[in-house]
């Protein structure tokens, strides 16, 4: 049997955003099961974050091809005929140096505004269909089947989003009849944010993703919801192959040697970007908990780690208006094992979407914060995806309202109760050798059939 896999992603190691870790884990661990996996992403990383380390954990034996991807922008334009790195990584390394339009040196506020905005338009409209990363696609589906035939591969992993990761599974699969295993991350096509406003465009996307659904030997979903909206929106049989795998911590991260310096105080952790469609109901419930002398006392301050471009301004309306500044630090990205030991130094995770948010996700963060047996202060849907995974694990600690957040939060903070008991064999569902046990398990099933 020919234990081998193609694993299709543009977002890879050294990236290091959320998006990443799904397939990484897979990749990381499958030669451990006996597989020999090959990966096709992307040759240019443009918006994102980098940990070289992601890379050198990886095995020796795993094959890594990139192909050419050229972002559909005047950066990208540009960079593909020579320009200098304007990559992420590359203006943050330059302290954050911004490029701008510029107007033959004349460069107002207001033109610069219709410039960008007139630009993001006709970039929205014509350029991002059906997303950034169209232009991968051909360069992907050739270099996928020059791999397959000459490696003999049988089975295929596309992850989405994108949707492009979609349109190029479908394509290996009709041009080589391999089996294809179509991972969704998220509900892309029924989140409002996750799709174009573009009726044409969307019509691509919702294209590429029935695609997927309907062609793919089996869907895996990183979260149970996705399944049921998938099932509804494109009316499938209650026996369609789909199924929900969640993501897995990597515990192999927790040996690692690294040490960070402890924190002077005690601490609720944020993880990631904090968006204003949040909103500010946990400042208002933290700002009223620390009024208590005694909570005071305690030192306890909130900490933020992501993007700190991001965040920090997000966050000051929300600081200035509770009066926290003395309460609030933000810290920029770090790395995967360096975020770890702060999670796991914390007093309690903070997960506070708002209560009509996201109520379908599993949060790549949450996950983590489940395997660790991390307290989890939560505002979130009532009916969620989230909810119930917490409610599950028995770490969930729901500040529903106002004034009932306020008793709650500050119980928890004086006594470090949890509302329920801790279910371990649940917990440890959320680590990335269970998620890998899991996908082997699939991926032989399909081999079977062969």
């Amino acid at each position: 049997m020919n234990r081998s896999i193609l694993i299709v992603t543009p977002f890879f190691a050294p990236q290091s955003h959320a998006a990443v870790f799904r397939a990484y884990k897979l990749i990381k661990y499958l030669p451990q099961h006996g597989w020999k996996v090959h990966v096709i992403t992307v040759d240019t990383n443009y918006n994102y974050n980098e940990d070289l380390g992601l890379l050198e954990a990886l095995p020796p034996d795993v094959e890594v091809h990139r192909t050419r991807y050229v972002e559909p922008s005047i950066r990208g334009l540009r960079m593909a005929l020579g320009g200098k790195d304007r990559t992420f990584k590359t203006v943050k390394a330059t302290n954050g140096q911004q490029h701008n339009f510029k107007n033959n040196g004349h460069n107002t506020e207001q033109s610069l505004n219709l410039s960008r905005r007139l630009y993001n338009y006709i970039r929205a409209t014509w350029f991002l269909s059906p997303d950034a990363y169209w232009t991968w696609e051909k360069p992907t589906v050739q270099k996928a089947c020059e791999v397959i035939r000459q490696h003999q591969i049988p089975l295929v992993f596309t992850s989405a989003d994108p949707f492009t990761s979609h349109r190029i599974g479908y394509q290996i699969k009709q041009a080589t009849n391999i089996s294809w295993v179509a991972d969704f991350r998220d509900p892309h096509t029924h989140s409002y944010n996750m799709h174009s406003r573009n009726h044409r465009i969307y019509g691509k996307q919702r294209q590429a993703e029935q695609l997927a659904v309907t062609h793919a030997d089996v869907v895996t979903t990183a979260a149970e919801s996705i399944a049921l909206i998938l099932t509804e929106t494109y009316g499938l049989k209650s026996n369609h192959p789909i199924r929900f795998i969640p993501t897995g911590l990597d515990e192999n991260l927790l040996d690692s040697e690294m040490t960070i310096e402890p924190l002077a105080f005690p601490y609720l952790i944020f993880i990631g970007e904090f968006l204003p469609v949040y909103g500010e109901l946990f400042f208002s419930i933290f700002a009223k908990v620390i009024e208590n002398p005694e909570v005071r006392a305690t030192g306890i301050k909130l900490l933020f780690i992501g993007r700190k471009d991001v965040n920090k301004p997000n966050l000051i309306p929300y600081i200035e208006k509770h009066n926290l500044h003395q309460f609030v630090e933000i810290m920029d990205h770090v790395p995967q094992q360096v975020l770890y030991k702060y999670v796991q130094d914390a007093k309690a995770t903070l997960l506070v979407p708002g209560k009509r948010k996201y109520w379908w996700t599993l949060y790549a963060k949450l996950v983590d914060y489940i395997a660790l047996h991390k307290p989890t202060i939560a505002i979130v849907p009532e009916t969620s995806e989230a909810r119930t995974h917490l409610q599950k694990s028995g770490l969930g600690i729901f500040l529903d309202d106002e004034q009932r957040g306020v008793d709650k939060l500050t119980q928890f903070l004086l006594t470090d109760e949890l509302e329920q008991d801790l279910d371990e064999d649940y917990c440890n569902r959320f680590l990335a050798t269970s998620q890998v046990k899991e996908y082997v398990t699939l991926f032989d099933e399909l081999l079977k059939k062969e």
